[in-house]
């Protein structure tokens, strides 16, 4: 997938790295992967800001998060 610079550059912060380590120590697995089908944005939001907000939620809670990706829905075959 190919990710348009603006949001590559937030994916690849230290911070979202960050989360994603704490994330894995936290529960034991990796949070999901980004895609723009699960994070679209909106009009005050980039897709990679609604990402990283989600990751920094989930870093929070007691319990791991699991959100069901529709990356797939479109595909029938």
């Amino acid at each position: 997938m190919y990710v348009i610079r603006a949001d590559a550059k937030i994916l690849c912060s230290d911070e979202v790295r960050n989360l994603m380590i704490q994330y894995h120590e936290k529960f034991g697995e990796r949070f999901l992967p980004f895609n723009y089908v699960d994070f679209p944005g909106d009009d005050h939001h980039r897709p990679a800001e609604m990402y990283r907000e989600a990751l920094q939620k989930a870093v929070l809670r007691d319990e791991p998060t699991h959100i069901v990706s529709h990356r797939f829905d479109t595909i029938d075959h």
